[in-house]
This record gives structure tokens, sequence and C-alpha cells, in this order.
């Protein structure tokens, strides 16, 4: 790995690497997780805001549950197992129990919690100078 005067370079910052874990859920079968990318994880933390841009972490997470496990669950070559188009699958089909395994172990795995919540609305504040945008799924354009 080059350095520049012991200081890392561009490129070295800007090589995103994901990593993976294996999750083992209540049935015995075993699941990969990724990690997400910087938009990936802003999109996903913009959906966990309340309506009124105040972190609801808790409350929020029970309708993007399926968006979480579309995002991070992938099979042995690292392709995701699920689309954002499987809401219904997952919501009706999967096992309550599976769910909240999956999520658990995502918002461990991806450092999705309440305070980078407050961080990422804190920065847009600052940067934006008004609250953070609620009402559209895909908050990707409005991100810093």
């Amino acid at each position: 790995m080059t350095t520049s005067n012991g200081y890392a370079t561009r490129d070295m910052l800007a090589g995103f690497t994901r990593l993976y874990a294996d999750v083992e859920l209540p049935n015995g079968q075993k699941v990969r997780i990724q990690s997400l990318n910087n938009r990936e994880k802003e999109e996903l933390q913009y959906a966990l805001l309340g309506k009124d841009g105040k972190p609801n972490f808790r409350a929020a997470l029970v309708g993007q549950q399926a968006r979480l496990i579309a995002a991070a669950v992938v099979d042995g070559e690292g392709q995701r197992v699920f689309s954002e188009d499987d809401d219904d699958l997952i919501q009706t089909d999967m096992d309550p129990d599976i769910i909240d395994v999956l999520c658990s172990e995502i918002i461990e795995h991806t450092g999705i919690n309440e305070s980078s919540i407050e961080r990422l609305k804190k920065r847009y504040a600052d940067n934006r100078g008004s609250s953070l945008p609620t009402s559209s799924p895909n908050h990707s354009e409005n991100a810093t």
C-alpha cells in the first residue's frame, strides 16, 4: 500500500471493499450479508427518519426491514438474493424470527444505528441549512 509522506492517497481512500459476514438463522440455515457503500447506507438511513425528520429508529425500522434485507443479503458470490421489488415476498412469506435475526445482524454489520442516523441528519442540516427530505424513498439526489 503506497502512501504520500505517510498519508493515505486518494486511491487508497476511494478503494471500497465490501465486507461479508455469515449469519446463522434460527432454522439452522446460513445466510451471507454484505456491507453497504456510502450511498446505500445513507439511503437506508434517510428511510429510517420519521416524517418530522427526527430519528425514530425502532418505529421506522418496522417499515424498512424488507429494504434492509434486500440491500444486504447476498449469495456465496456476493450477488443480492432479493431486489427492492421483493418487499411483499419478504414481509409476507419470510418467518418473522428470521427477519428479526437478519435485521439485527445487518444493522450491526453495516453500522446503521440511531447515532449514525443522527449524524447524517446533522450533517445534512449543516450543509443544506434545512431539514432532511423525507417524501421520496430514494434520497440519493439529496445526499452529500
